[in-house]
């Protein structure tokens, strides 16, 4: 039998089940589109809110920034959404999959123009509806030996091409009049076709230190827009442009928004920089911690892509972040968590992460009485280096058996 998970993860961002198969892969691409648009859409809801509850007015500023930044991205993939509703649905779907895309269409473009909508027409409820929609259609299903056989297209094409500097910062596009919008957009779709096996990495299984691979550390950074990882990476970019201080990116193997686990590590290590590792927070990075947390997810049953992993200092440092540096990282914290709505157990890997989630839960116990966290030790082998063998054998135990806990949690849920 498919795996239940692999099955549930495709049909998410894959509904289509139309019985032809380039009527499910046009539709499918719509819906990847779609979703990235109202993704950008709950990043503007998201920051603004956090702009009126920010401590600091820093914090407050960089939230309004965010969601202008956000709302600039939605009005720039809207043309795509309406031509590919146009080109691509109409002419080929069945009425119900085309009236449920016009109506999404429609919510988004009142959205964006800042009008009052009932409850039943914002986005994404609309988003939603189409989903049941396109499955409903109950014409083809996932091979039992599927290997992501009916993979879709890219969301935003600027997503899936990314132009980036030599640091690795990806800038917001200059406004340059819709004429020039639109034919940049049609550019990137044409050249989101050359990046179709990034798709592959969202099914495929992690293999252990293969970010050490310079040809698929490009597939990885390749798909870092991805619908499903793009809020984390674009919250990057913006952190990095704010600050000036360098911090990974998210690979794409993890669950994203879609995550039901988060692991929360110290800082990020050697082999997350870019040019020395992966650039990535990345299970396959080549380092002995990751591969740890791989075996440890891997041996319970938990699968990467039910996962995220983020840092409680997401900023690189090379050492132990001070007290005060962990209370400065504590909104970038409370941002990721609320960019995790299906997010059930934390996993705090090691002493910092700890005193981290401690500070947290003064600052915003709102966001956490809902999580099951689980304290345990982090995956670095240094945990276990310079210890008698039976405190060696009690930590690798208790890891073991707290990542067995994670895996019994999510279980149940």
């Amino acid at each position: 039998m498919l795996d239940t998970w692999k099955r549930r993860r495709f049909f998410a961002r894959n509904p289509s089940r139309a019985a032809d198969a380039e009527v499910r892969t046009r539709e499918n691409r719509f819906y990847q589109v779609a979703s990235s648009v109202v993704s950008d859409i709950v990043r503007i809801e998201f920051s603004t809110e956090y702009g009126y509850r920010a401590d600091t007015a820093q914090d407050r500023r960089d939230a309004r920034a965010d969601a202008v930044a956000a709302r600039h991205d939605a009005k720039r993939a809207f043309p795509q959404l309406l031509r590919v509703l146009d080109t691509e649905i109409a002419s080929t779907s069945a009425g119900e999959v085309v009236a449920a895309s016009r109506v999404l269409a429609e919510s988004v473009r009142q959205y964006l123009r800042g009008n009052t909508v009932s409850e039943h027409l914002h986005p994404k409820d609309a988003l939603s509806e189409l989903h049941s929609v396109m499955y409903d259609q109950d014409g083809w299903d996932l091979p039992e030996d599927s290997q992501d056989t009916d993979a879709p297209s890219s969301g935003h094409p600027e997503e899936a091409t990314p132009t980036s500097s030599p640091d690795g910062h990806t800038p917001h596009p200059e406004s340059g009049g819709e004429r020039a919008d639109e034919q940049d957009t049609d550019d990137r779709v044409r050249r989101s076709d050359t990046l179709a096996a990034s798709e592959t990495l969202l099914i495929e299984a992690p293999v252990t230190k293969r970010a050490g691979d310079p040809d698929y550390r490009e597939r990885l950074l390749a798909a870092r827009y991805e619908p499903h990882i793009a809020p984390f990476n674009r919250y990057v970019d913006l952190l990095r442009e704010q600050r000036g201080e360098w911090l990974p990116y998210v690979a794409p193997t993890y669950g994203g928004v879609d995550a039901r686990l988060l692991s929360l590590f110290q800082d990020p290590g050697p082999k997350t920089r870019t040019g020395s590792g992966s650039g990535m927070l990345c299970v396959e990075n080549p380092d002995d911690s990751a591969a740890r947390y791989l075996r440890l997810l891997t041996d319970a049953g938990i699968d990467v892509r039910d996962t995220i992993s983020w840092n409680s200092y997401p900023w690189y440092i090379a050492r132990p972040p001070t007290d005060s540096e962990l209370d400065e990282a504590l909104p970038v914290l409370t941002r990721i968590l609320g960019m995790l709505p299906q997010l059930e157990v934390v996993l705090l890997q090691g002493g910092t992460a700890r005193k981290a989630w401690e500070r947290l839960s003064l600052a915003e116990p709102a966001i956490i009485d809902r999580l099951e966290v689980i304290p345990t030790y982090h995956t670095s082998p240094r945990v276990i280096a310079h210890v008698s063998p039976a405190e060696r054998d009690r930590r690798e135990r208790k890891l073991s058996d707290d990542f067995a806990r994670a895996k019994a949690l999510l279980t149940r849920a």
